[in-house]
């Protein structure tokens, strides 16, 4: 059961990751986050946001590469069932620029639920010594398929910062979870944006994601 219930909650929070100077920035600047979990060096911290039944996470954590690394792999949803918890399929349905595409995201859960999806801008950009991954929910702009429940309304943010030895890595959403009761789901706020990060620790040594430097 304990399973169910991280899975539930990671689909709530992990299609949504709208980023420093957007519609999150509420999100980002909000104050009171207490700190919940702190294992494989990354801490994860929670709090109540108005207009929400479930709880906000914000995961904190350091990974040894560099951000444009860190910012490729978050990029390519295709490959997202190799790293991200409970992803079962990452789908790229149109690409706009290297910047930009709009993409589907689907969560095998265990029984009793149905998987959830989610269709999401996302957009990429850089601000100083800071790299941002923005996607906008258009839960619109994709039809809906029998036997998946489609994610409408959450919002957060990836934000990359260059730090000694690496890349600092901040996630943070808040959403809902159709069909869950929020009280279940806010007991595993904490586990499935945890893995996330320590996950990315692994998938960054992968040849395909690393920037070539000149000469």
């Amino acid at each position: 059961m304990q399973f169910q219930l991280r899975s539930v909650l990671f689909v709530t929070g992990t299609f949504i990751t709208q980023a420093l100077f957007s519609q999150s920035a509420d999100l980002q600047n909000a104050e009171g986050w207490e700190l919940k979990k702190e294992k494989y060096e990354v801490r994860v911290f929670s709090k109540e946001v108005e207009g929400y039944k479930i709880k906000a996470f914000k995961a904190i954590g350091k990974v040894e590469a560099d951000i444009e690394t860190v910012y490729n792999v978050i990029m390519d949803i295709e490959n997202y069932p190799g790293w991200y918890p409970d992803c079962q399929e990452g789908e790229l349905i149109e690409k706009t620029s290297n910047q930009e595409h709009l993409r589907r995201t689907i969560f095998d859960l265990p029984w009793p639920f149905d998987p959830r999806d989610a269709i999401s801008r996302a957009i990429g950009s850089q601000v100083g010594d800071k790299m941002q991954i923005e996607l906008k929910n258009e839960a619109d702009k994709y039809p809906v398929s029998k036997k998946v429940v489609r994610i409408s309304r959450t919002e957060g943010y990836w934000l990359l910062t260059e730090v000694d030895g690496g890349t600092e890595v901040i996630y943070s959403a808040v959403g809902e979870a159709p069909g869950v009761p929020a009280w279940i789901v806010n007991l595993f706020v904490f586990d499935g944006p945890l893995n996330a990060i320590n996950n990315l620790r692994e998938v960054v040594k992968e040849k395909k994601y690393q920037v070539k430097s000149d000469g």
